[in-house]
Formats: structure tokens, sequence, C-alpha cells
């Protein structure tokens, strides 16, 4: 008993090595056994718990580096360039209002961006800066760009990581455009379904090849960091799976001549993944 004791005192004080050596089939020999398992039950989830931290830093360290990133990328150099060259060609041929809304959007829009923070926003917030977004390409291409968005009322209020949707719609602006002289269409159809947040961003674009779909696919889910044309996509599609879990990631559909489908769906929950 005063083997057991002293052992006591010291996993008392953090000596989770201790071992207590009595031999014996009576009560004092169970007594020990039993201790012994208990000590290596306690060094066993003190492990865990030390390896689950660990896990978790990496976690929120690879956010911060992937946020960093898309903060950083987030304003495309080409779209900034096209959106002003349109503004001056039109202010040079005539002076309309249209001219200043599309200058305060393109301020609010650069706003938003360089505001990010690292928490999240409401889905409605993340729904202006489409909607700036979508107004500029218009003014920009006029009768070639068509769009609708349908957004349940009941998500507008709901809390999602920063610019997740927007460069999803710019991609598809793009695509919607490609090799098509009028009739692009964009749509943003957003729904809360099954406790879910369910999100599809498509287009009427001439679609992307099943080689090319597999590129695409392999090119979100490798680890490695590497430089990317898609760094927008793989950028979203990391950040969802970090916050709500590997399965919230995107998902990306297509078929030459019918345009393409991106979307995710996350949970209606408070907590992330991490």
């Amino acid at each position: 008993m005063l083997h057991l004791s002293k052992h006591i005192s010291k996993v008392a004080s953090g000596n989770l090595e201790a071992r207590l050596v009595i031999d014996g089939k009576d009560e004092i020999g169970q007594l020990a056994r039993q201790f012994n398992h208990m000590v290596r039950n306690i060094n066993d989830l003190m492990s865990e718990v030390q390896e689950s931290n660990r896990q978790k830093n990496a976690t929120l360290l690879k956010q911060n580096e992937i946020k960093f990133k898309m903060m950083a990328s987030q304003i495309n150099p080409h779209f900034l360039f096209n959106a002003l060259e349109s503004i001056r060609m039109k202010a040079h041929s005539r002076g309309q209002t249209d001219i200043s809304q599309v200058v305060r959007l393109l301020g609010k829009m650069m706003r938003k961006n360089l505001e990010v923070g690292n928490g999240r926003i409401a889905l409605q917030s993340e729904l202006e800066t489409v909607s700036c977004y979508l107004i500029i390409q218009k003014f920009r291409y006029n009768d070639r760009l068509a769009y609708e968005l349908y957004v349940d009322p009941a998500a507008n209020a709901l809390q999602i990581p920063p610019l997740i949707i927007q460069p999803l719609v710019e991609n598809c602006v793009i695509h919607g455009l490609e090799n098509r002289m009028d009739g692009g269409m964009v749509r943003v159809d957003i729904r809360v379904e099954n406790a879910l947040l369910k999100v599809e961003v498509s287009d009427n674009g001439i679609g992307i090849s099943a080689a090319r779909i597999a590129e695409i696919r392999q090119m979100l889910d490798n680890k490695d960091d590497y430089e990317t044309n898609n760094i927008g996509m793989r950028n979203i599609h990391l950040r969802l799976q970090l916050t709500y879990g590997l399965e919230c990631g995107l998902n990306l559909a297509s078929q030459s001549g019918y345009g393409t489908q991106i979307s995710f769906a996350i949970p209606l929950r408070s907590d992330s993944y991490v």
C-alpha cells in the first residue's frame, strides 16, 4: 500500500511513466494492475489530446495561409483592367449616370475585398459582392450577358466564410461568354434544404470536356501547394473542407455544349469542422 501511495503521488505530479510492480493474485495485486491500466489510459489520452491540438494548429495555419492567398489573388488584374477600360471608353463617348454607378460598385467591391477578415460574414453581404460583380460585367458586355439570382429568404442571415461565391460566379461569367456573341446566361441558386445551405452557380457556355473535368477535380484534391490558374476554385475547395469537413468541397459538373455547374453544400451549424 505504501508503494501504491508513492506511485499515485508520482502520477499526480505529472509523471505518467510510473509503473507499479506488485506480483500476486490478491486484492493488492489486482489493485496494482488496475492502477497501471489507468495510468496507461491517461497517457494514451494525453497523447491523443496533444496530437489533436497539433493537427488543429496545423489546420489553422493552413487556413490562414490560403486565406492570405485568397485575399492576394481575389482582385483579378484582367477583370479590373477590362472594367476600367469599359468605363473609360463609355465616359469618353458620353457622360451618363451609369458611369458613376459602375465606378461606385467597383469601389465597393474593392473595399469589401480589402476588408475581408478571419471571421464569417452574412450570406447577404457575400451576395452584395456578387451583385456588384454581375452589374459591372453586365455594363461591360451589355446583351451578351444575362444573369439570374435565386436566394431562399431563409438563407440571407446565415454566416459563411467570405468570398466563396463571387469567384465561382466570375468563373462562370468567363466560361458563359466564351465563344458566344450573345445569349450568355449565369445563374446563382441558393437554397436551404435538409439542414444544408446549397449553393449552385451555373452557366450555359460551351461546357468542359470529361478529360478536363478529371484534371480539375484532381487539381482540387491535390494537397500539394503549387501555382495554378484555378487558384480561386482550389482556394474555395480547401477552405470549405477545412471549415466544414472533407465532404463539403466543390462539386463540378459539365457537358460539352450545355454549360457548367459548380456547387457545394454546407451544414447549418455554428461550429466549424476543426
